[in-house]
């Protein structure tokens, strides 16, 4: 950019790509392709404010039943041995974040950016599949007699790079009511997943903020990353 050589590690380059230099993207678009972005974009507005502005309207099938429903279909992709303990986890997590009473001002969320919302969601299902795609290359390995014992998947440098990102989520707070539950639940095994519990913990919150605003799509994807990250914990 800006006639700079290629491969420069000079600060003007980085400054070029990241600061203030940096063309907006819009100038990289032909005229009739912005129109079109633009047009796609008020209708995802206006369709996700009409899927908020229903929310009154859900049923119990949308609160528990669809969900649940969604759980039982995607355990299909996990090791068969760990099904039954997945679904009565995430089963008791879903009954108590759609019936959760979170009136609290603290709780009160504005869809603000719809266009996030759908990044957020889009995110959630390259991370989970991302997830999967590492806990079955770590389990392939071990079936095919390079990782022979548990403590071997342990020292395995991939399963630390995994764990390394899982241990990012510690930084967030535990403030709603289903993540002390699951808090308390997981304090009676306090040296189990002593990194992948925060992971599960954030993504527990978003699930239940989710079912508050009424995003049930969103709530699809929370229950896939924790499933993904139950895979691991197993």
């Amino acid at each position: 950019m800006d006639d700079l050589p290629i491969g420069s590690n000079s600060s003007s380059v980085k400054s070029c790509m990241f600061g203030s230099s940096q063309l907006a993207f819009e100038s990289y678009l032909q005229p009739a392709t912005k129109d079109k972005i633009d047009h796609l974009v008020t209708k995802l507005n206006q369709s996700l404010d009409c899927y908020v502005n229903n929310t009154a309207h859900r049923t119990k099938f949308d609160l528990m039943d669809a969900p649940i429903a969604y759980i039982r279909e995607s355990l299909n992709a996990f090791d068969k041995s760990y099904k039954d303990k997945m679904l009565s986890i995430l089963t008791s997590i879903v009954h108590r974040c759609s019936s959760d009473n979170m009136r609290d001002p603290l709780f009160c969320i504005e869809v603000k950016s719809p266009q996030d919302i759908c990044l957020l969601a889009s995110i959630l299902k390259l991370m989970s599949s991302s997830m999967l795609q590492a806990i079955w290359c770590l389990r392939h390995n071990s079936n095919s007699g390079c990782l022979k014992t548990l403590q071997d998947v342990l020292s395995c440098k991939k399963y630390e790079s995994v764990v390394h990102l899982v241990d990012c989520f510690r930084q967030f707070n535990i403030c709603l009511p289903i993540q002390k539950f699951v808090f308390d639940v997981m304090k009676t095994h306090p040296m189990r997943h002593k990194e992948s519990k925060w992971m599960f913990l954030h993504f527990s919150g978003l699930l239940s903020l989710s079912y508050v605003v009424g995003l049930y799509f969103l709530v699809k994807d929370c229950i896939l990353t924790m499933m993904s990250l139950l895979n691991l914990c197993l």
